[in-house]
């Protein structure tokens, strides 16, 4: 079963992989750093959302 902590954590973890900055420091090409910032946006909208990550937890 997953948890709404453990969501939390794999969504931050995936975010500090993804933020745009972090991308650009390990020296990611310009399609790299477009996909990274669609991605970490997207990731932003689904955790403001009314429709939050935690609505995703498997029963």
């Amino acid at each position: 079963m997953i948890t709404g902590p453990a969501v939390k954590k794999v969504y931050r973890k995936a975010t500090l992989c993804i933020h745009p900055d972090k991308v650009q420091q390990k020296g990611a090409t310009l399609q790299q750093k477009y996909i990274a910032e669609k991605v970490f946006d997207l990731l932003k909208v689904l955790n403001e959302s009314p429709i939050h990550l935690n609505n995703f937890i498997a029963l």
